[in-house]
C-alpha cells in the first residue's frame, strides 16, 4: 500500500481537543488539495499550540499547486507562544498493524529576519499509539533536524507499527523561532510540500524468541558478564573506550551461550575479547596461568612512564548525560601519578565462571594502550533496519548483563545478602521473559536486590497510562482507602475501607508481589510506592475489589480506571492549606507546595507564633535556606561522599566528600517547631531533616523515613530502559550510617484504619499537641483541617 501526497504540513500532538475524527485509511486531506483558498489553514488538519498559524502558500511549493508553511505568528490579545508549533493529524492504525511504514516529504526552513531565528528548525515526526496508552515507535528528528537554507530537500522516518496499535500520528515541528509579527519583519517558517505515506512490508520478526537457559549457558553467559564489566570499565585500551558496548554485548551473549565446555568457552571469550583487549589471558582452570606481571608491558614501552587507567567518580556509564558523575581515562606520568592511580602491576585475576579464569592489566603505559587500533564493533546478526527492543532474547539477557556489572562495580554500599544469586536469577529470568514489558519486571526484580529507595526502572513507551480513581495508604499492614471519587456511594470505595482482595487475590498476595518489584531500604518506603503501583493501571479494564468497611462487613466493588493525569479524575487525601493556621496560634506550612518567595512570606507569618508545624510527608520543592529561620548559627548538610571508583567488585578506597551550608536566616522564629514525616520522605527530604535531628532544630513527628540519601545516578540498558540508583554514599554528621537507619522521630506515631475511618490525621494530631501543649482531639472530633 502506498500513499502519495501533495504539499502536506503535519503535526502530531494526541489528544488536542478539536482534533478530527480518524481517518480509516490514511491521513485526510493528504496533499493538501482538498479547496481552500490560499493563504487560509487546510482542513482537515488541527494546529494546536497558540502563537503559530498554518496557511496555504501557492509560490514556492516544490511539486503541485500549493504547499503549507508553518510560522511563528502571535496575535493581539492572543495565549502566549509555545515553544515550537504543530500543525498535527492523526488516523486509525488498524490497516498499518505489522507493517515497516515511511513517512516522508520534500522540506525546508526559513529562518526569517527576527534576531534569534538563526536557531530555528523544523523536524518531522512520526509516531504510533499502542493499546492501553502505551508508546509505540516514536521518532521527531530532534538528532537531524531541518535547518537553512532555505532549498527543499527530502527527509524520511522509517518504522514499524506495533500489532496492537491504535492510532498514527505524522508531524512536523517548528521550534525555536521567536515571534516577528510585532517586529514587522519576517518570521521563521518552515514549509513542507510532497508528503509521502507508505508501507514498506511486514515489520520483519527478527526478534529471538524466549527459550529457557541450560545450566551449562548460565555458566557460560555469567562467565560473559563479569569480562564485559571488567574490560569495559577497568581495562584501559583505546578500543575499550570506542566499543559500542550494547551492540558487543548483544552480539557476543549468541557466540557465548552455546558453549559446550570449558575449553569451548574459554575459546569463544577469546575471540571476542583479544581485538579489544590483547593483554588479557584467559584459560580454564586446569590450565597454567601464572600472572605476567608488568615485565611484559614495559618490554612494550621500554622508553615511556607515562601510565593509563580509568577512573570512575561515580561511574557515569553512558558517558553522554550531564552529571555529577564521570568516567575517565587518567593519564599521568608514574612519579607524578596521585595516590589513588593504581600500580602498573594492578591487574584483575579471578575465576569468571563456567571452568574459566582470566588475568587483565587495570592499569598500562600509554602505548600499550594504542597497541592495538579499535576494531570495528561486534555486531549481532540481524537483518538491517532491526532495532533492539526488549522483545528480543538477547536485548534482554544483555540488559540484565549490563545493569548487574554498573551496580557491582559502583554501588557505594555493602550489597545486602540478597545480591548474591541476583546475575543468575536476572539471566534466567530475561531468557524465559514473553516481551518487553515482561523485561521492565524483570529489571526491577534485580534492581530491588540492592534495597535502595532510589533504585528504579523506567521505560518512555510503558508508563501506566490508567489509575484507580481512589487514594489510600498502609496503616500498619492495612491497605486503607483515604480519598474515595467524591460523593462517595454505597456501590463505591468509602474512606477508611480496608482492601481485603484486589483483582480476585488477597491483599498480602498481591503485596509481596508488587514488593518484589520494588527497591527500597526501608518498609515505609516499599509501602509507599507499593500503595502507588497498585493504583496504577496499564489499561481500562475494570479492577474488582473486596473492601471490609470499619464495621467489619465485606463488600464487593468494581472500579473503572480513569486516564492518569486527568484534571480531578484520580483523588487525593486532603490536606491544610499550605500555609494555614491550623489551631489559635499554631501554623502549618508545606514546602512541597509552596516557591520560594511563598515561603518567605509565611515564614514572617510564623516567625512568632506559638508552634510552626513543617510538613516533611513530601519532596520539598525550595532550597534548604528555611531550616536557617529555627538558629542563629550555621548549619551544614550531612556528609556525602561520591566513591572513586578504580578497582572492580566495589574496592572502593577513596573517597570524595561534599555537603551543603545554610546560613542563619531572619526573622527567627521562635516558637515550638514540629516536622511530621514518614517512610514516603526520601532523598533531599531527608537532607532536610537531618539537619532537623543533628542541630535539635525541632521534634520530629511520625515514622522512620526512607532511608536513602545520595544524589541518584543512572544509565540506559539495551532495549531503552533506563536504570536509577543511589551514586554516593552518604553518612550523618557523627559519621554513623543513615542508608538502611533514616531518620528516626523523637515522637512516634502511626496512622490507623480506624483514626482514617474517623476523618483524622494522627500524625498532624500529634504535632499539634507537641508545638501547642494541648491534648490531640478525640476519634471522631474532627482533622485538623476540618475544625
Amino acid at each position: 500500500m502506498m500513499l502519495r501526497h501533495t504539499c502536506a504540513l503535519l503535526v502530531g500532538v494526541i489528544g488536542v481537543a478539536g482534533a478530527p475524527a480518524l481517518a480509516q485509511n490514511g491521513p485526510a486531506n493528504p496533499g493538501f488539495e482538498q479547496e481552500a483558498p490560499v493563504g487560509d489553514a487546510p482542513p482537515g488538519w488541527v494546529l494546536t499550540t497558540p502563537g503559530y498559524r498554518v496557511r496555504l502558500e501557492n509560490e514556492l511549493s516544490a511539486e503541485g499547486a500549493v504547499c503549507a508553511v508553518l510560522e511563528r505568528w502571535e496575535a493581539e490579545g492572543a495565549a502566549p507562544a509555545q515553544p515550537f508549533g504543530n500543525l498535527m493529524q492523526q488516523f486509525d492504525a488498524a490497516p498499518f498493524r505489522g507493517k515497516r511504514v515511511k513517512f516522508s516529504a520534500a522540506a525546508m526552513t526559513d529562518v526569517g529576519d527576527a534576531v534569534g531565528n538563526q536557531e530555528a528548525r523544523a523536524q518531522l515526526w512520526l509516531r504510533v499509539d499502542r493499546e492501553g496508552g502505551r508508546v509505540g515507535f516514536f521518532d521527531n528528528m530532534s538528532d537531524r533536524p531541518i535547518q537553512g537554507p532555505p532549498d527543499w530537500n527530502r527527509y524520511e522516518i522509517v518504522g514499524d507499527v506495533a500489532p496492537d496499535a491504535q492510532t498514527i500520528n505524522l508531524g512536523v515541528l517548528l521550534v525555536g523561532a521567536p515571534t516577528a509579527a510585532k517586529l514587522g519583519v519576517r518570521p521563521a517558517r518552515a514549509y513542507i510540500d510532497d508528503v509521502w505515506f507508505e508501507v514498506l512490508g511486514e515489520t520483519p520478526t527478527t526478534d529471538r524468541a524466549p527459550a529457557p537457559l541450560s545450566e551449562r549457558g548460565l555458566e557460560n553467559l555469567t562467565a560473559l558478564a563479569r569480562l564485559v564489566g571488567y574490560v569495559r570499565f577497568f581495562h584501559p585500551t583505546d578500543a575499550v573506550a570506542a566499543t559500542d558496548w550494547d551492540a558487543f554485548t548483544i552480539a557476543a551473549i549468541e557466540q557465548v551461550e552455546p558453549a559446550g565446555s570449558a575449553a569451548e568457552l574459554r575459546d569463544a571469550l577469546r575471540r571476542l575479547f583479544e581485538p579489544i583487549a590483547p593483554l588479557m589471558v584467559i584459560a580454564t582452570e586446569q590450565e597454567p596461568l601464572a600472572p605476567p606481571g608488568a615485565a611484559p608491558l614495559k618490554q612494550q614501552c621500554p622508553d615511556q612512564d607515562e601510565i593509563i587507567w580509568w577512573q570512575h567518580r561515580g561511574l557515569n556509564a553512558d558517558g553522554l548525560m550531564p552529571s555529577v558523575y564521570r568516567s575517565t581515562r587518567e593519564r599521568r606520568q608514574a612519579a607524578g601519578a596521585p595516590p589513588e592511580a593504581p600500580p602498573i602491576s594492578s591487574a584483575v585475576f579471578t575465576e569468571v565462571g563456567g571452568g574459566v579464569r582470566a588475568w587483565m592489566p587495570i592499569a598500562l603505559y600509554a602505548c600499550n594502550a594504542k597497541a592495538v587500533a579499535a576494531p570495528a564493533t561486534l555486531r549481532p546478526e540481524r537483518p538491517e533496519g532491526w532495532s533492539p527492543s526488549g522483545n528480543d532474547r538477547a536485548v534482554r539477557l544483555a540488559g540484565v548483563i549490563e545493569a548487574w556489572n554498573v551496580l557491582q562495580h559502583s554501588y557505594p554500599y555493602a550489597m545486602p545478602p540478597a545480591w548474591e544469586g541476583a546475575l543468575g536469577a536476572g539471566l534466567r529470568e530475561a531468557a524465559e521473559a514473553a516481551d518487553d514489558r515482561a523485561q521492565l519486571d524483570v529489571l526491577r526484580r534485580l534492581v530491588s536486590k540492592i534495597g535502595d529507595g532510589h533504585g528504579r526502572v523506567f521505560h518512555q513507551e510503558m508508563f501506566p497510562q490508567y489509575a484507580l480513581a481512589v487514594d489510600w495508604t498502609f496503616a500498619g499492614d492495612s491497605l486503607v482507602v483515604t480519598a474515595p471519587v467524591e460523593p462517595a456511594t454505597p456501590e463505591g470505595p468509602r474512606r477508611g475501607d480496608v482492601v481485603v482482595r484486589y483483582a480476585g487475590r488477597p491483599l498480602g498476595e498481591v503485596y509481596a508481589e508488587t514488593r518484589g518489584l520494588i527497591s527500597a531500604a526501608s518498609e515505609g518506603w516499599a509501602r509507599y510506592n507499593a500503595a502507588a503501583m497498585l493504583r496504577q493501571r496499564e489499561s481500562d479494564a475494570p479492577v474488582e475489589l473486596v473492601l471490609r468497611g470499619p464495621e467489619g462487613a465485606e463488600r464487593t466493588v468494581r472500579l473503572t480506571p480513569v486516564v492518569a493525569g486527568g484534571r480531578g479524575a484520580v483523588p487525593s487525601e486532603p490536606r491544610p492549606e499550605p500555609v494555614s493556621e491550623v489551631r489559635p496560634g499554631v501554623w502549618y506550612i508545606d514546602p512541597s507546595r509552596l516557591g520560594e518567595e511563598e515561603l518567605r512570606v509565611a515564614i514572617g507569618q510564623a516567625a512568632e507564633a506559638r508552634g510552626v508545624i513543617f510538613e516533611h510527608r513530601c519532596y520539598p520543592t525550595v532550597g534548604p535556606w528555611y531550616l536557617g529561620h529555627l538558629s542563629d548559627k550555621g548549619l551544614t548538610s550531612a556528609q556525602w561522599h561520591t566513591p572513586v571508583i578504580v578497582f572492580p567488585d566495589r574496592a572502593i578506597e577513596r573517597f570524595e566528600r561534599s555537603g551543603w551550608p545554610v546560613p542563619p536566616g531572619k526573622p527567627r522564629i521562635t516558637g515550638k517547631v514540629a516536622f511530621v514525616t514518614d517512610g514516603s520522605a526520601i532523598s533531599y527530604a531527608e537532607t532536610l531533616l537531618g539537619m532537623v535531628e543533628h542541630f535539635g532544630l525541632g521534634e520530629i513527628v511520625g515514622e522512620p523515613t526512607a532511608a536513602t540519601n545520595g544524589n541518584v545516578n543512572r544509565f540506559t540498558v539495551p532495549g531503552g530502559y533506563e536504570v536509577m540508583f543511589t551514586g554516593m554514599k552518604v553518612l550523618k554528621h557523627d559519621g554513623s550510617e543513615h542508608h538502611g537507619v533514616g531518620i528516626r522521630p523523637t515522637v512516634p506515631v502511626s496512622r490507623t484504619p480506624a483514626g482514617i475511618a474517623a476523618g483524622r490525621d494522627e500524625m498532624l494530631e500529634k504535632a499539634i499537641e507537641v508545638v501547642a501543649g494541648r491534648a490531640s482531639p478525640e476519634p471522631g472530633a474532627g482533622s485538623p483541617d476540618r475544625p
